[in-house]
Formats: structure tokens, sequence, C-alpha cells
């Protein structure tokens, strides 16, 4: 399953364990829902959680083409996932809905699409779905936070304000779960990573990557 080099990192920032319980809040169409499960090695459990029942069944098609069996759809707005899903998550994913301002280059288009009043709307969600993702993490929990846009209103703001709010939490570093062929590019990592196209060679992408506390 096709996926741009700066999307693959938000899996392997994650790093899921075989076995382990993980969410993927924001799934559709489930590139990075396989990816994960692939990390896996097709054991454990994924649910994943979309607003659209129509992008879910995308999900279920690719995983069975793919073999996976450990992915279980969720029809629902993810704000609302701490009574749409029993228990907790030891890894959740977020790739939050956002303005698509890093993938310009690939999809020209989005400039027409996308006003300033949408933009500006945006990260009121994210936090949003972010304090959603946190309600349901376990204690020693992970949450992979990405966007594909460099809009710093949704992404460093965002991950800024989550954390004044939620005191349980803290930034993780994750340089050494970078790719060998990226990490020494990265290495300074600090929990936060903006890629840039006209610096990186690669979407725009944003990651945080966030750990509860005990």
């Amino acid at each position: 399953m096709i996926q741009s080099e700066a999307s693959q990192l938000a899996s392997h920032l994650l790093a899921p364990r075989p076995g382990e319980r993980v969410l993927d809040l924001a799934a559709a169409p489930g590139g990075k829902t396989t990816h994960l499960a692939q990390l896996m090695e097709n054991r454990g459990e994924i649910v994943a959680c979309d607003l659209y029942r129509q992008r879910l069944n995308l999900i279920e098609e690719n995983c069975r083409r793919l073999g996976v069996k450990i992915v279980r759809t969720l029809c629902a707005d993810g704000r609302q996932i701490k009574g749409r899903s029993e228990g907790t998550f030891s890894k959740i994913l977020l790739d939050a809905p956002c303005s698509g301002l890093g993938v310009l280059r690939g999809k020209p288009d989005l400039r027409w699409h996308k006003s300033p009043e949408e933009i500006a709307g945006l990260p009121l969600l994210q936090k949003e779905l972010l304090s959603a993702a946190a309600s349901v993490t376990a204690p020693g929990g992970e949450i992979c936070y990405s966007t594909c846009t460099i809009n710093k209103a949704e992404n460093q703001e965002v991950v800024t304000e989550f954390l004044a709010a939620h005191p349980g939490f803290q930034l993780l570093p994750f340089g050494e779960r970078l790719p060998a062929v990226v990490r020494e590019r990265f290495s300074d990592a600090d929990g936060m990573l903006q890629l840039l196209p006209s610096e990186h060679k690669l979407d725009g992408f944003f990651f945080a990557l966030l750990k509860r506390l005990g």
C-alpha cells in the first residue's frame, strides 16, 4: 500500500509492538492502519475509527487485500471515543484532519478548496480530538499526533496548549525510533518534528509524540 516517505514516519514514531492494543483515531483510508498492523506482525488489536462508514469500508477492503486480521473498524466521531470504545489503549495514532498545506506540491488543487475561515477553525477540532485521545490512553501509553501541514497553529500551538491543559502528559524524544536512513538528519528531535519540503525534500508533515505519565 503506497504511502509518501513522510507519511510513513507516523507509524514508526508510534512504534507499536506485537500484542498491544492500538487506536487509530482518524483512520481512513487505512494506509497508516495497515502499516501499524505490519509493525505489530499482525498480532494484537487495532481499533480504526472514522466518522464516515464509506471510508471505513476502504479500510476493511485494504485489510482483506493485505491479509490484515487484527483491525476492527468503528464508525464514530473521534471526539466521543471514550463513550464508544471500552478500555484504554497503549498506543494511539491521531493523524488529525488538517489544512493539508504541507502536501500542496502533490495536490495543488487543495489551494482552491481551503478557505481562511475553514483553516482557522481546524485547531479547535484538533485539540478536541487530542483531548479525546488522552482520555483513553493507558498509564504509560503514548499518542502520536501528526498532520500534513506546516501551519504552526495546527501543529506546535495545538501540542503546547494540550500539554498546558494535560499535565499528566509530556513530550517524548523519538530520535531512536526514526528509520536509520533519516535518523542522523533529525537526531535532535525533542518530541516534535516539522518537515519542510524546501528543507527536507519531503512533504510538510508534523509529528509530536506524547507520553502519559504513571
